[in-house]
């Protein structure tokens, strides 16, 4: 009898740690998925931002300006590197910073030095733009070439300025902006000194009118037009930085217009 109460207690206390066991398994709580580590979202950067907005300026992204460096912005730095001769990484290092930076610069430039003229028709020929003759005069046929070749890589239209100069592989340090001189009121031009502006600009194809030697709408119109294509301010007036471009000499205008050949 004493054996059964032995062999009972026992198997109660089995049951006991059992159900002590099974009570402890269901209590424990699962494991939450927050415990998981954090994954940390990338951070905007303001560097990557800028680089995008020059690039989608130039052409070269089409993108979203996030500043969120992915591979659509790799390929478009990519794209600037080779289009621009330097070493490919897709990186944006700081030679590429600094030459995407130097490319979306729109300050004008006024090229009045018959040997910059030259240089630019030069590579614009280079480039299969230009098809006239490199004589550093900036003529109709100089401007329109310069305009296919900046429609062709999306840059701004109409002045030559240092984006231009940096798209088109030269240093556009070596083309400082000159600015403009203002204009101030003074006595009328002489007529003779107007016939001659009027030959120039004939020349440079900006005036198809009569060398009359009256300075109206005409003459004005065809002066501002001038004066946009160099990067001068467009004041319709024949200025000293105006009569420099169109190789005429500001301290004596009656004798250098006086040269101008007649058409």
């Amino acid at each position: 009898m004493r054996l059964v109460v032995l062999i009972g207690t026992t198997a109660l206390t089995a049951g006991a740690l059992l159900t002590t066991a099974c009570t402890t398994e269901r209590a424990t709580p699962p494991r939450s998925a927050s415990a998981a580590p954090a994954v940390l979202a990338p951070q905007p950067s303001a560097d990557v931002r800028d680089t995008q907005q020059r690039l989608q300026t130039l052409g070269y992204y089409n993108g979203p300006i996030d500043g969120l460096w992915g591979p659509e912005t790799a390929a478009a730095v990519e794209r600037f590197q080779r289009s621009h001769g330097l070493l490919v990484t897709a990186q944006l290092d700081d030679s590429t910073r600094n030459a995407v930076r130097r490319a979306g610069d729109t300050s004008p430039v006024s090229v009045t030095n018959p040997t910059d003229v030259r240089t630019v028709q030069n590579r614009l020929r280079q480039l299969n733009y230009y098809h006239g003759r490199a004589d550093g005069v900036w003529g109709s046929g100089t401007q329109v070439a310069l305009e296919r070749f900046q429609r062709s890589r999306g840059l701004e239209v109409g002045q030559l300025n240092r984006a231009t100069l940096t798209a088109m592989g030269l240093d556009a340090g070596s083309f400082p902006a000159r600015p403009a001189t203002v204009a101030t009121a003074g006595e009328p031009l002489d007529p003779a000194v107007v016939r001659g502006v009027q030959r120039r600009l004939h020349q440079l194809g900006y005036y198809s009118g009569r060398n009359d030697g009256v300075w109206g709408s005409r003459t004005q119109a065809s002066v501002e037009r001038f004066q946009r294509s160099r990067g001068l301010e467009p004041t319709g007036t024949l200025n000293p930085a105006t009569a420099s471009a169109l190789g005429l000499d500001p301290n004596n205008l009656a004798a250098s217009t006086a040269q101008v050949p007649a058409r």
